[in-house]
């Protein structure tokens, strides 16, 4: 019988580790995209929920903070102790302090 007559049962080996070298190459890309997008998504719904939203807690105490810092209240009022706005504060120990300057020889 000659050997062209012969059914070849056996794909070649050539073509073989061509396709299956691709078929890797073609996998390892599509895996290193999805990660990609996975790391741009995880990064955008942190800064969405995360980073861009203070939580309530946070906004008030600091709007607590600020009405305490800018009213005038007592503390104390038998001793006489009461607050006072922070700029208020600041303006009368630069005063104190100039006047303490000028006094000085």
């Amino acid at each position: 019988m000659p050997q062209d007559l012969v059914p070849h049962d056996d794909p070649s080996a050539g073509p073989t580790v061509i396709v299956g070298g691709v078929s890797l190459l073609l996998l390892f890309a599509l895996i290193v995209a999805l990660e990609a997008l996975h790391r741009t998504a995880a990064e955008s719904e942190f800064q969405r929920k995360v980073v861009a939203e203070r939580p309530v807690e946070l906004r008030q105490v600091q709007a607590d903070q600020r009405t305490t810092l800018s009213t005038y209240r007592w503390l104390d009022r038998a001793q006489g102790v009461a607050t006072i706005p922070i700029d208020r504060a600041m303006a009368l120990v630069i005063e104190e302090h100039r006047r303490n300057l000028a006094g000085r020889p």
